[in-house]
Protein backbone atom coordinates (compact mmCIF):
# COMPACT_ATOMS: atom_id res chain seq x y z
CA UNK A 1 0.00 0.00 0.00
CA UNK A 2 2.83 2.28 0.68
CA UNK A 3 4.12 1.77 -2.84
CA UNK A 4 0.62 2.51 -4.39
CA UNK A 5 0.19 6.04 -2.31
CA UNK A 6 4.64 6.58 -3.50
CA UNK A 7 3.02 6.16 -7.43
CA UNK A 8 -0.24 7.77 -6.94
CA UNK A 9 1.48 10.69 -5.50
CA UNK A 10 4.55 10.57 -8.31
CA UNK A 11 1.64 11.13 -11.12
CA UNK A 12 1.18 14.88 -10.06
CA UNK A 13 4.86 15.68 -9.12
CA UNK A 14 5.00 14.81 -5.58
CA UNK A 15 7.04 12.09 -3.50
CA UNK A 16 6.30 11.10 0.21
CA UNK A 17 8.89 10.37 2.85
CA UNK A 18 8.08 7.75 5.86
CA UNK A 19 9.18 9.63 8.82
CA UNK A 20 7.83 7.32 11.62
CA UNK A 21 6.86 2.87 10.87
CA UNK A 22 4.83 1.15 13.69
CA UNK A 23 3.69 -2.47 13.27
CA UNK A 24 1.24 -3.45 16.01
CA UNK A 25 -0.56 -7.11 15.76
CA UNK A 26 -1.63 -7.35 12.10
CA UNK A 27 -0.79 -3.86 11.04
CA UNK A 28 1.77 -1.50 10.20
CA UNK A 29 0.82 2.15 10.14
CA UNK A 30 3.44 4.39 8.32
CA UNK A 31 3.66 8.17 9.22
CA UNK A 32 4.67 9.51 6.10
CA UNK A 33 5.71 13.32 4.70
CA UNK A 34 4.39 14.50 1.30
CA UNK A 35 6.73 16.83 -0.70
CA UNK A 36 6.67 18.79 -3.97
CA UNK A 37 10.25 18.89 -4.80
CA UNK A 38 11.16 17.83 -8.33
CA UNK A 39 14.21 15.73 -7.91
CA UNK A 40 12.96 13.69 -4.76
CA UNK A 41 10.09 12.49 -7.02
CA UNK A 42 12.62 11.52 -9.88
CA UNK A 43 15.40 9.54 -6.44
CA UNK A 44 11.71 7.29 -5.66
CA UNK A 45 12.95 5.22 -8.99
CA UNK A 46 15.87 4.67 -6.44
CA UNK A 47 13.83 3.52 -3.54
CA UNK A 48 11.88 1.02 -5.34
CA UNK A 49 13.16 -2.22 -6.47
CA UNK A 50 12.67 -5.55 -7.55
CA UNK A 51 14.17 -9.08 -5.77
CA UNK A 52 14.98 -12.16 -7.25
CA UNK A 53 15.45 -15.18 -5.08
CA UNK A 54 16.77 -18.48 -6.23
CA UNK A 55 14.25 -21.32 -5.90
CA UNK A 56 17.11 -23.70 -4.75
CA UNK A 57 18.35 -21.57 -2.13
CA UNK A 58 17.68 -18.75 0.22
CA UNK A 59 19.74 -16.67 -1.62
CA UNK A 60 18.58 -13.63 -3.23
CA UNK A 61 19.63 -10.34 -4.78
CA UNK A 62 17.61 -7.00 -4.09
CA UNK A 63 18.00 -4.61 -7.89
CA UNK A 64 16.54 -1.06 -7.71
CA UNK A 65 14.46 0.49 -10.29
CA UNK A 66 17.03 3.02 -10.48
CA UNK A 67 20.31 4.63 -10.12
CA UNK A 68 22.09 7.85 -9.56
CA UNK A 69 24.21 9.17 -12.32
CA UNK A 70 27.99 8.42 -10.66
CA UNK A 71 28.38 12.13 -12.35
CA UNK A 72 25.56 14.08 -10.78
CA UNK A 73 23.17 12.58 -8.14
CA UNK A 74 20.28 13.97 -9.79
CA UNK A 75 20.30 12.13 -12.60
CA UNK A 76 18.67 8.59 -12.69
CA UNK A 77 19.28 6.14 -15.03
CA UNK A 78 17.30 2.92 -15.51
CA UNK A 79 18.56 -0.13 -14.10
CA UNK A 80 19.90 -3.17 -15.91
CA UNK A 81 18.46 -6.29 -14.19
CA UNK A 82 18.97 -9.19 -14.64
CA UNK A 83 22.47 -8.08 -13.79
CA UNK A 84 24.95 -10.07 -16.52
CA UNK A 85 25.21 -13.73 -14.98
CA UNK A 86 22.08 -13.34 -13.26
CA UNK A 87 20.67 -16.27 -14.94
CA UNK A 88 20.93 -18.94 -12.60
CA UNK A 89 21.71 -18.99 -8.68
CA UNK A 90 25.93 -18.30 -8.21
CA UNK A 91 25.46 -20.31 -4.95
CA UNK A 92 22.76 -23.47 -6.01
CA UNK A 93 22.82 -23.16 -9.53
CA UNK A 94 18.75 -22.99 -9.28
CA UNK A 95 16.50 -20.05 -11.18
CA UNK A 96 15.30 -16.85 -9.77
CA UNK A 97 11.71 -16.35 -9.20
CA UNK A 98 10.65 -12.28 -8.85
CA UNK A 99 8.85 -10.59 -5.71
CA UNK A 100 7.97 -6.84 -6.10
CA UNK A 101 7.95 -4.27 -6.19
CA UNK A 102 9.84 -3.27 -2.87
CA UNK A 103 10.17 -0.21 -0.77
CA UNK A 104 14.33 -0.17 -0.49
CA UNK A 105 14.70 3.54 1.46
CA UNK A 106 14.48 3.95 4.80
CA UNK A 107 11.55 3.33 7.12
CA UNK A 108 12.14 5.84 9.71
CA UNK A 109 13.69 9.28 9.91
CA UNK A 110 16.65 8.71 12.52
CA UNK A 111 15.97 12.29 14.04
CA UNK A 112 12.27 12.11 14.66
CA UNK A 113 13.31 8.86 16.21
CA UNK A 114 15.10 10.37 18.57
CA UNK A 115 13.69 13.20 19.80
CA UNK A 116 11.23 10.94 20.76
CA UNK A 117 12.81 9.28 22.86
CA UNK A 118 14.32 12.00 24.14
CA UNK A 119 10.99 13.18 24.87
CA UNK A 120 9.39 10.25 25.99
CA UNK A 121 12.47 10.06 28.72
CA UNK A 122 11.93 13.46 29.88
CA UNK A 123 8.28 12.33 30.38
CA UNK A 124 9.00 9.24 32.36
CA UNK A 125 11.54 11.37 34.37
CA UNK A 126 8.98 13.51 35.87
Amino acid sequence: IYLLCCRSRMGIGRSIRPILSVGMNFYVRVFVEVNSHGPSVKNLSCSIGTVYQSVRCPSYHVVPNGQCSERNIHVIQPTRAPMAGMEKCGEAGGPFKTAGPIWLGPLHDGSVIEEAIGRFGEFDGR
